[in-house]
């Protein structure tokens, strides 16, 4: 029997191997496709009172990213 998830954000069935499903901290998050997940983060990012909690991890990401865009742009040269 396939396991069947529902989007948190439009309601959407899906099954188990689609879509995205984030488990962390006790909390199970289950998204039917990328739209509905960049439309719940980006309020969350958005609508969050106190993000100085998120603003390292950001940085942090953003930094490890440049990095590696730099090193496939060096790659092509």
């Amino acid at each position: 029997m396939a396991i069947k998830h529902k989007c948190v954000v439009c309601g959407k069935e899906f099954y188990d191997g689609q879509g995205y499903v984030i488990s962390r901290s006790g909390m199970h998050l289950e998204f039917h496709s990328s739209r509905c997940l960049a439309k719940f983060f980006t309020r969350v990012l958005f609508e969050s009172s106190d993000v100085s909690c998120i603003n390292e991890t950001i940085k942090k990401l953003t930094k490890e990213y440049e990095e590696i865009q730099s090193k496939k742009a060096k790659k092509i040269e």
